[in-house]
């Protein structure tokens, strides 16, 4: 337990010194990001890179620009995030850090991700910071063999762009991906996440064995859109050589008035 304690607190160091402001570099310069007595270097991470099954930390570097301390706490964390801040209370006129664990088995989600949680100062008046993790969780197949590579799994799409050429503001374009498994074992989709709210996705099925195909159908709304659009769908599948396919849906939009 010791020994283990012991890594932790260097795991820390480590990352506290990563995350160090040159002294060439003022304060103001450095926390950029100035939210009342509270100043940020940044407010998100993103983990890169990290595989599943892997337990990554990361320094977010605050400083308390008031000129008294500053007690931080958090909301309730998503799953699979942990925090720890580096003092209970920050000091005035001190800088600090913020450490976000994420833990990936507990996480359980593949693909590029965005999740977020709330800070909170004891400075009066003052809303909660939003902090952004925005991790992008790969599989590891480092460890398979070429016998293994060669009866894996092969995603292919009949296509990567859905072309709509024109469409009015808060009109849907709907339209499907068809996804082949050409491998010699089962594709597992892991995650399909489009880039925006406006993109609606819908997969018939998430196993799909060696020559099967599946479906995945979408809505893209237009909404009050406007000019060139490219609308990304990021599909995660078990696929060894391409895990991840981004696909396009493009086209104008172009207000109703303009048309005629």
């Amino acid at each position: 337990m010791k020994k283990i304690a012991i890594l932790s607190v260097l795991f820390l160091l480590a990352f506290s010194l990563f995350a160090q402001r040159k002294p060439e570099i003022t304060i103001e310069q450095y926390y950029h990001i100035q939210r009342g007595g509270v100043w940020f270097n940044s407010m998100g991470r993103n983990f890169h890179p990290i595989t599943m099954g892997e337990k990554k930390t990361e320094a977010m570097a605050i400083y308390n620009s008031l000129n008294e301390p500053l007690i931080l706490t958090c909301d309730p964390l998503p799953k699979g995030f942990s925090l720890k801040f580096e003092h209970d209370t920050i000091p005035a006129k001190t800088e600090s850090k913020i450490f976000v664990t994420l833990d990936t088995k507990k996480y359980g989600k593949y693909g590029p991700q965005l999740d977020y949680f709330y800070v909170r100062s004891s400075e009066p008046n003052r809303h909660p910071y939003r902090l952004l993790m925005t991790p992008n969780v790969q599989e590891d197949f480092s460890a398979l063999t070429e016998k293994e590579l060669e009866k894996a799994p092969v995603a292919s799409f009949d296509k990567t762009v859905s072309a709509f050429d024109t469409l009015p503001q808060m009109s849907v374009h709907k339209d499907s991906f068809l996804l082949t498994n050409k491998g010699k074992s089962d594709l597992y989709i892991r995650n399909v996440r489009a880039g925006c709210g406006c993109t609606h996705t819908k997969t018939s099925q998430d196993t799909i064995r060696p020559g099967e195909v599946a479906e995945l159908s979408f809505e893209y709304r237009t909404l009050r859109k406007k000019g060139a659009q490219d609308s990304r769908i990021t599909i995660v599948t078990n696929d060894p050589k391409t895990p991840q396919i981004t696909l396009h849906i493009k086209g104008e939009v172009v207000i109703e008035e303009e048309e005629k």
